[in-house]
């Protein structure tokens, strides 16, 4: 959509499709065109609704998106008992810099948002979100909003839910402090697509860069969890002390470039699915300015396994850095980062090869991971932030991914499209097929039954090749099925004891 030069940054993206159609994508983004607008919007997102092949951004008669008043930082959430679209930024109007946002049942009509408050605050900031839309959870159509609440002092992480579909939020509910730590940001929130269960990734930054340490200081990424649908949080986990990734400093922060340039304090992404749970992460390693991590937990998030780099490339003066994770409805892992593997003549603004997006992906759970590989299709300028209203070391502190049963959807700033002769930054955006894949069962996964079933029945993404089912395939606490009958087209598996 038409811009003007310098109000042209649109950095810092959340990726949602419908599990219900999943042909229906929001990206929510920051977006300065309405830096200078009255009132202020710097807030965005663009609507598809052909699975992700056009997008449509959301552009009121007057120029602006839907989201007046508002300071970016985007959460973009689907909540499936009402078919209904939730955004949530930094709101001038729940406080002058609480939480609140639109929401829409018809998310392609700019006009069709309507405001509501999550929280009435002053100082809220880095915030999260995320959707229980599981039918078979015990907080199905639950929502949560994690964030940095800054007028308790501390901050703590705090933590609101709706339980009414987004009508009602409940008051803050503040994390526990792990012992020792300096500070613990908001990371990101998710919910275990299985059991409903909600986890809080933080990071302990240790007082931020440490300039007495040299760039990089020490940091550790802290794990919460609620079995009672947001009502209670314990702290799980507190890792192991790793260096930050980074190549420069500006005062609190770390940067990936000279000068401070493309803040970044090594967050990543947690996701969960059945107990297992996940995490990314950037980390600094000797002379390496930054590598993508991955930890896993099988005990709901009370331990975690050592860490298995994602990135295959080891060339020292190469970094990778600001991971996203998401896990579909059939348990795969999709992992995307920036790598600078086919670039690295990076200064911003110029026309120079930098980065490209790359990412891995694992068909168990993340047991095991396929080889790592590019996902976008160009190796990107490192864009510069030429819009003087907002922060100049800026590229976005984090992009959310999510997935749905078919597909796993993400976005992320690109430098690729000049603009007054300077590469600027751009949200673009990718999927990754899940393919094939169980998609329903009968019982369904998780569900309670009071009578012993003799047939089991497996519904897939496509039609199995019949030479290769057998009885065996099937196992109930270990004993295999005796027979099977295709159905459906062999998209259908009835396993029969």
């Amino acid at each position: 959509g038409p811009e003007s030069f310098p109000n042209v940054t649109q950095s810092e993206t959340f990726s949602t499709a419908n599990p219900e159609n999943p042909d229906q994508i929001v990206v929510a983004y920051n977006d300065s065109r309405g830096r200078n607008f009255n009132p202020i919007n710097i807030s965005g997102a663009s609507v598809s609704t052909d699975g992700g092949t056009t997008f449509t951004r959301l552009t009121k008669a007057n120029g602006q998106s839907p989201f007046d008043n508002t300071f970016g930082d985007p959460v973009m959430l689907y909540n499936s008992p009402t078919d209904t679209w939730f955004s949530v930024w930094l709101d001038a109007g729940c406080g002058g810099q609480g939480l609140g946002g639109y929401k829409s049942a018809t998310p392609w009509d700019p006009n069709s948002w309507t405001h509501f408050c999550v929280h009435t605050g002053g100082s809220d900031d880095r915030e999260s979100g995320a959707a229980d839309n599981n039918p078979s959870s015990p907080f199905f159509g639950r929502m949560y909003i994690s964030w940095n609440n800054f007028d308790l002092g501390g901050p703590p992480i705090s933590v609101a839910r709706s339980s009414d579909n987004g009508i009602t939020w409940s008051s803050p509910v503040n994390l526990p402090v792990p012992a020792g730590a300096v500070f613990v940001r908001d990371v990101q929130i998710t919910v275990d697509k299985v059991t409903g269960d909600v986890y809080v990734a933080g990071m302990d930054e240790n007082g931020g860069n440490g300039c007495t340490t040299g760039c990089g200081s020490n940091r550790r990424n802290v794990m919460y969890r609620s079995t009672d649908g947001g009502v209670t949080f314990t702290n799980t986990y507190t890792g192991p002390s790793f260096v930050g990734a980074c190549r420069s400093a500006s005062g609190y922060f770390c940067g990936m470039y000279s000068c401070g340039y493309w803040r970044h304090m090594s967050w990543g992404q947690p996701a969960a699915y059945n107990g297992v749970v996940s995490l990314v992460y950037a980390q600094k390693d000797g002379s390496d300015p930054g590598n993508v991590y991955y930890i896993r937990s099988t005990d709901n998030g009370a331990t975690f396994g050592a860490p298995f780099m994602l990135n295959s490339n080891t060339d020292v003066t190469k970094a990778q850095w600001q991971p996203n994770l998401s896990v579909s409805d059939a348990g795969t892992l999709f992992a995307t980062w920036y790598d600078e593997r086919n670039g690295g003549t990076c200064t911003p603004g110029a026309n120079t090869p930098c980065y490209q997006m790359f990412s891995r992906k694992s068909n168990d759970n993340g047991a095991t991971w396929l080889p790592d590989d590019n996902l976008s299709d160009v190796v990107s300028p490192l864009p510069a932030q030429p819009d003087p209203g907002i922060q100049p070391l800026y590229v976005g502190d984090y992009d959310y991914g999510s997935a749905v049963l078919t597909k796993h959807v993400t976005s992320w700033a690109d430098g690729r499209v000049a603009i007054s002769g300077t590469q600027q930054q751009d949200a673009f955006t990718d999927r990754e097929l899940v393919g094939f894949a169980v998609t329903t069962t009968t019982p369904a996964c998780n569900a309670l039954i009071n009578t012993q079933p003799t047939d089991f029945i497996i519904n897939l993404s496509d039609p199995v090749d019949p030479a290769t089912v057998q009885a065996s395939d099937f196992t109930v606490n270990g004993i295999p099925a005796d027979s099977f009958v295709l159905s459906n087209g062999n998209a259908t598996i009835t396993f029969h004891f």
